[in-house]
């Protein structure tokens, strides 16, 4: 379990913007989904979290969106 304290997603239009934020509360899973529809090309996620014993982690991954 873990406190998600940064959900972030960039694309070819820069930074998207989506539905919900990170909370305070711990999770084993978290779920966000873009406001509106990705335009094709490459995108970016990265995140941060503290997890319950205290320490902090982060990671991302890429995809890619096809036209």
């Amino acid at each position: 379990m873990m406190r998600i304290t940064q959900f972030e997603v960039a694309g070819p239009d820069g930074p998207v913007p989506l539905d919900g934020q990170p909370g305070s509360e711990q999770v084993d899973r978290y779920f966000v989904k873009p406001s509106d529809t990705l335009s094709a090309g490459d995108y970016q996620v990265r995140w941060r979290g503290l997890s319950d014993d205290g320490h902090m982690m982060s990671d991302g991954f890429n995809f890619s969106v096809e036209p």
